[in-house]
Parts: structure tokens; C-alpha cells; sequence
């Protein structure tokens, strides 16, 4: 086997502010919903012994419309002929007019909503299930359940503490550790934590798979140009921007080390003026087979 292949690209300095916000959890506590693990804008949070999640994201999976009343702080959910009713901060809800006492009440947490998971659940007919062990929410609204992974399980309480920028169920389990350990390193620096941007993530897999695909490796895809022509061909906002790509490793653990170890690629890595990330990996029979790819962008 040849030698592992590295190249990196300086970031683009333009006008630049420094960002920092990301979201953390006291607990680790992950939801599955139908054999899919959810990762909402705002961590579940436990109180009283009960799992709170934000109020658009689990009406909105059970197949609920949802509309919230800001003068009178009442969430109203609706799914067929059931009607749920709740209001910020009382312990007393409504399934179809008929009242409720709840455990605990529905709150705002970082400017989110956030409503009791489990009466929630079964108000709407899905059955809910606590797992004390792994500190994990079950929920099942169907009969087509399918078994978690373990590994992604895993992977997504890593994921707790680390703001996610759309749909976490895009990205595989090698992209998942890798931005892990990216920001595992940066904390080793007293650097921010990236955010995970599911968006960018999908453009640095093209590029990982332009580079397989068509036979190359470096920054500049014949395909889609510079790494800055391809995040403006995909509609991708930045100040400033850089790349780090790989090629032959065969984990996260061991291209992550590798970037780590490269002066060059560190630099991108622990770079104070990026504030999201996207990461890309590609597995085919051409080339070196394995390719991958960080798009790394600032506010």
C-alpha cells in the first residue's frame, strides 16, 4: 500500500466575526423515534424525573400540525381527531378538552419550547418506552420498527454536547466520529466547538465522491472547480472558508489522527475564525478507495 495521501487549503481571509454559540446537555439522553435517533436545536432536557424535547420537533415527527400562541403561550397540536393543548409553565393539559395533570409543564429553554416527552407521545397513540441504562427514550407510532444501531447510538449521545444544522440522519457513522474527534481536538486548544452542518456535509461527500469518481486528488475538482467555486455552486454561506482532504485511511479515528499530525491540516483544524464544518466521506473500488473530505467555513 502507498503512502496516505494529504493536501490542505489555507482558508480565504475575508471580513470576519467570531461565533460561539453552541448547545450543550446536563444529560445525555437520546430519543429514538421509529428506529431513528433524533437530534433536535435544543438537547432533551430531564426534569423531575421526566424527558422535556422541543415542542415543533417531536408534534412535528409524530405527524402533528403544531401552532404555538405567543400572547397566550399555548401550544395546540392536532393529528387527525385528536387535539392536545398545553400551556407554558402549568402543570394542566388538554386531550381533546378533556384536562390532564402533567408531572411537569411545558417551558422555554434557550428560546426553545420544550413539552414532556412521554405525555406527549401517548396522547398522540405512540407507545413510549424509557431505557434507564442507555439513558434512551423509546417511541414507537408504527408497527414497522426497525433495531438501533449500537454503534450509532453511541455516536449520537458523543454527539450531545455539539450544535447539529439540520438532519443528523444524513450523515454516516464515519462523518459523525470525525467531527467528533475534530472537536475533541479543537477543546485540547481552547478552541469553540464547530457546528455540524448537514448541508455542507452533503457538498463535501460530492466532492469525496467526485474524487473517486473521476480519478483525481486535490482541492481543485475538474469537475466542480475550487473548493470556494464548488460552496458557492451549492449555495453555501461563508467569510471565509478551507478544506482539508484524504485519501486510503481505513477509520475515522485514523484520517482524524493523520490531519492531527499535519501541520498544515491542523491549522484548518483548530482555525478560531471557522465556525461550522461539513465532512464527506466516500468508499468505492477505484482509486484508493476511501475518500474524505472537511469543508470547514466561518460566519
Amino acid at each position: 500500500m502507498g503512502r496516505v495521501k494529504l493536501v490542505f487549503v489555507m482558508s480565504l481571509v475575508m471580513v470576519l466575526f467570531l461565533i460561539g454559540a453552541n448547545s450543550t446537555s446536563a444529560q445525555p439522553v437520546s430519543v429514538v423515534l421509529n428506529g431513528n435517533v433524533q437530534v433536535y436545536d435544543q438537547a432533551p432536557v430531564v426534569e423531575n424525573g421526566r424527558v422535556l424535547v422541543p415542542m415543533r420537533g417531536i408534534f412535528e415527527s409524530l405527524g402533528a400540525n403544531v401552532a404555538y400562541n405567543n400572547t397566550t403561550k399555548k401550544i395546540t397540536a392536532t393529528r387527525g381527531t385528536q387535539t392536545v393543548e398545553l400551556t407554558l409553565g402549568s402543570s394542566q393539559a388538554f386531550i381533546n378538552g378533556q384536562p390532564h395533570q402533567l408531572d411537569v409543564a411545558a417551558k422555554a429553554v434557550n428560546g426553545r419550547t420544550i413539552v414532556p416527552l412521554r405525555f406527549v407521545g401517548e396522547a398522540l397513540g405512540a407507545n413510549v418506552r424509557w431505557d434507564n441504562v442507555s439513558k434512551t427514550v423509546y417511541i414507537s407510532s408504527d408497527s414497522s420498527v426497525k433495531p438501533v444501531d449500537p454503534t450509532r447510538q453511541a455516536l449520537l449521545q458523543r454527539l450531545a454536547p455539539y450544535q447539529v444544522i439540520g438532519d443528523v440522519n444524513q450523515i454516516s457513522n464515519t462523518e459523525l466520529e470525525i467531527f467528533i474527534l475534530t472537536n475533541e481536538e479543537r477543546k485540547k486548544h481552547n478552541r469553540l466547538p464547530l457546528a455540524l452542518d448537514v448541508e455542507l456535509s452533503n457538498v463535501a461527500r460530492i466532492k469525496s465522491k467526485d474524487m473517486h469518481d473521476v480519478g483525481y486528488f486535490a482541492h481543485n475538482s475538474p469537475t466542480y472547480g475550487t473548493p470556494f467555486e464548488m460552496m458557492d455552486r451549492f449555495n453555501i454561506s461563508y467569510r471565509t472558508a478551507g478544506e482539508n482532504i484524504a485519501a486510503r485511511y481505513t477509520g475515522a479515528e485514523q484520517v482524524t489522527n493523520g490531519w492531527i499530525n499535519s501541520p498544515g491540516h491542523h491549522r484548518n483544524m483548530i482555525n478560531d475564525r471557522f465556525h461550522r464544518i461539513g465532512i464527506g466521506y466516500y468508499s468505492g473500488n477505484k482509486g484508493y478507495s476511501r475518500y474524505y473530505t472537511q469543508m470547514f467555513a466561518g460566519n
